[in-house]
């Protein structure tokens, strides 16, 4: 084992310096007590060889120092005291005041132990959970370290680094709306049209150009739900708490999800098998709703056709849980600390007719922290398995 790592913590820094430090020195200590105990006891033989030389008195004149005559008393108060040689009783006086000094400093090393680490090991500690929030994009909360002049420096570097951080943010949530607005609007004039086509409206159409008018629907559909969820995902990270709660029964609401997607899971015969007693939960119903929709959808585009699909909702002590598991190709080990990123599109193919935009599942969490919930990637031998933990 290395103790002097390079990746070694302040405290265990702090401790193996203490550790250094009073090893020797209790090794000092041990060693002269021993000397000083031979030598008392080497006297007090001399004192039995030789009883003439009398004792000493109990007390000490107000000459001597006032921390021998403090000590002096103390031991005088020992009901096994015995007065010995004038020589012996100032070497067990010196010897209670050696043992009394080591405490001391023993307790004042402690004390400057505790000191270092508050204001050391603590800052610090508050420095890697501000950066771990940064790289989570929790921005809101200011950014306060507190402790010695150098980490404070750093504190009020990474405060403007949040502050930057939230006004690109802001800027972000401007260009998404801005760029859907302005696309969703010439889309609506091409699926009216594409639907005109395809009902022959203008006129009747050869097997050909429905194959091409099929596609225009198709794409519009897709550019659709690319714009839906850029909105969706703008909602998430500019409102990123709970608009209005109610008690809702989370049973209902996987019902209303399963019927949404009911012509696809039947047009892949797909099996759902559920467990979902009436379990309520006080939420935000459409960011739930939403929640549960994109779980639902990413399970259903990547089922196998015939394939089955599990939910189940359940109440764990103050928590209520909602479990989704599909039969699909599943998330590589190395891709599941990534897949909640906003625009990350794993390399599984997808069996649905629409390409995802790789937001669905970044709205999810957003919306599930705001409710101080999470949802949860398992490990699964097959297929993908989500939890979703809200506060019942």
């Amino acid at each position: 084992m290395n103790l002097f790592s390079r990746t070694m913590s302040i405290n265990k820094l702090l401790l193996l310096t203490y550790a250094v430090f009073w090893i020797p020195t209790l090794f000092i200590c041990w060693s002269t007590y021993q000397s000083v105990q031979a030598h008392i006891q080497q006297m007090q033989h001399s004192s039995s060889q030789n009883p003439a030389a009398g004792v000493v008195s109990a007390t000490l004149n107000s000459d001597s120092p006032l921390l021998l005559r403090t000590i002096r008393k103390w031991r005088v108060r020992d009901s096994d005291y015995q007065p010995q040689l004038p020589m012996v009783e100032s070497i067990l006086d010196l010897q209670f005041a050696f043992f009394l000094t080591i405490a001391i400093v023993f307790l004042l090393g402690a004390l400057v132990l505790w000191l270092l680490q508050r204001y050391l090991s603590k800052p610090i500690e508050k420095i890697n959970d501000s950066i771990a929030d940064l790289a989570a994009g929790k921005l809101v909360q200011p950014i306060e370290t507190g402790g010695l002049q150098d980490i404070v420096a750093v504190g009020e570097q990474l405060e403007n680094l949040r502050l930057h951080m939230n006004q690109t943010e802001k800027l972000q949530v401007h260009f998404l709306r801005h760029i859907s607005h302005e696309i969703k609007t010439p889309l609506t004039s091409i699926k009216e049209g594409t639907h005109l086509l395809k009902d022959e409206v203008v006129g009747q159409v050869s097997d050909e150009q429905r194959e091409i008018i099929d596609i225009l629907s198709n794409s519009s559909k897709e550019l659709q739900q690319s714009i839906e969820n850029l909105l969706d995902y703008n909602s998430a990270i500019t409102i990123g708490k709970i608009r209005q709660r109610e008690v809702v029964n989370l049973t209902e609401l996987v019902v209303e999800v399963l019927e949404k997607h009911a012509l696809t899971i039947r047009s892949k015969g797909l099996k759902i098998e559920s467990s979902l007693p009436n379990q309520r939960a006080f939420i935000d119903r459409e960011q739930i709703r939403t929640v549960f929709d994109n779980l639902m959808s990413n399970a259903v585009k990547y089922s196998p056709n015939n394939g089955t699909i599990w939910l189940l909702t359940e109440k764990r002590e103050d928590s209520a849980l909602f479990t989704i598991k599909d039969q699909g190709p599943g998330i590589k080990k190395e891709q599941h600390g990534a897949v909640f990123d906003p625009f990350f599109i794993g390399d599984q193919p997808s069996r649905g007719p629409l390409k995802g935009t790789g937001l669905g599942l970044s709205i999810a969490r957003q919306y599930v922290e705001a409710h101080q919930g999470s949802l949860k990637l398992v490990d699964t031998p097959k297929g993908a398995l989500f939890e979703v933990w809200l506060p019942a």
